[in-house]
């Protein structure tokens, strides 16, 4: 990983930053933050970039549901 990037300014990200040798792990993390979002269904894009041979640029997607509290079941 050389670089992680939020879509948005409602999600922050953190990520390996040290080399990962090949089939070694690293990890990709991001926090999303309801408050400075609509409620709903949402749709967030985080932007990985790689060294990898074939692909550099990868898009992982990730969905939830924003729920006002007087909805919720707990």
């Amino acid at each position: 990983l050389t670089n992680v990037v939020p879509g948005c300014g409602c999600t922050v990200t953190d990520f390996t930053s040290a080399p990962i040798a090949p089939k070694e792990e690293g990890y990709i993390t991001a926090t999303f933050d309801s408050n400075r979002s609509h409620g709903g269904v949402v749709r967030k894009s985080i932007y990985c970039q790689t060294n990898t041979k074939f692909k550099q640029k990868h898009e992982l997607v990730f969905t939830g549901e924003v729920r006002d509290c007087n909805s919720c079941d707990y």
